[in-house]
């Protein structure tokens, strides 16, 4: 699996705090069935990171501690299957943040032309869909950000109008987790049968209340969803990020 929002960068964002808990999110990723993660710290007002050679620095840090050999109780170097992360934001919309990309002052996922984008959970719908509308003028392709969370994507068939005007829609692993008494939850799997999510993501942020969680919904999904499916959007829709290829 690929985790496209994720918070593992130490001490940058409400994420992770130190490069221990980084690497104790990604042991508990691996150990998932997460080859891939794609590092997506918060850029917003009170996270305003506008430096993306420093989030580098940091990726690639975490990264090489990731994947050194470890000895195991028999004293015997181990080496784990590697992990990789890609670098990335979570962008809080608002009318700078085009100019910030081109500036090159913010983070697109794996240098590509999609852009992960967050917003209030209060959102105007229709704030969405300007955001929509202007990223994707400006050459990028709006990937907008666990969209269980807006409730203005509740009504009709609004999911699908964004789809239409050519956003990508992520969804959050947790969010799936609940049964039928579960508004959010019932939302997402419906969403997910009618094929309306792109990609599937854990956004951690450390080992306690927001640890890697896929199992439970993952146990769901494999019951109800087209094996194809569900492949695409756990795997291989973000693979085609990574390549900056065209995903329908």
């Amino acid at each position: 699996m690929i985790d496209i929002h994720s918070h593992i960068l130490p001490g940058v964002d409400d994420g992770a705090s130190s490069m221990k808990e980084s690497l104790h999110m990604l042991s508990m990723a691996r150990r998932q069935g997460i080859t891939d993660v794609f590092a997506t710290s918060h850029y917003s007002k009170a996270f305003p990171n506008r430096d993306p050679e420093k989030l580098r620095r940091i990726r690639d840090e975490l990264m090489s501690r990731a994947n050194r050999p470890v000895k195991g109780p028999d004293g015997k170097i181990k080496r784990r299957r590697p992990i990789r992360i890609w670098t990335g934001q979570e962008i809080f919309y608002s009318n700078s943040v085009i100019r910030l990309l081109e500036e090159g002052k913010l983070l697109t996922l794996a240098d590509s032309n999609y852009v992960l984008v967050e917003f209030m959970p209060s959102v105007p719908y229709s704030e969405i869909c300007t955001a929509v509308r202007n990223l994707s003028r400006a050459g990028y392709t709006p990937v907008v950000a666990h969209a269980e969370r807006y409730r203005c994507l509740r009504k009709g068939k609004r999911v699908e109008e964004l789809i239409d005007l050519e956003a990508l829609i992520q969804m959050n692993y947790r969010s799936v987790s609940g049964g039928w008494h579960d508004a959010t939850a019932r939302w997402c799997k419906d969403n997910l049968k009618k094929r309306n999510i792109h990609f599937m993501g854990t956004d951690m942020h450390n080992i306690g209340s927001r640890m890697p969680d896929t199992k439970e919904a993952m146990s769901w999904m494999r019951k109800h969803l087209d094996s194809t499916y569900l492949r695409q959007i756990t795997r291989e829709n973000a693979l085609r990020i990574t390549e900056n290829k065209i995903i329908k």
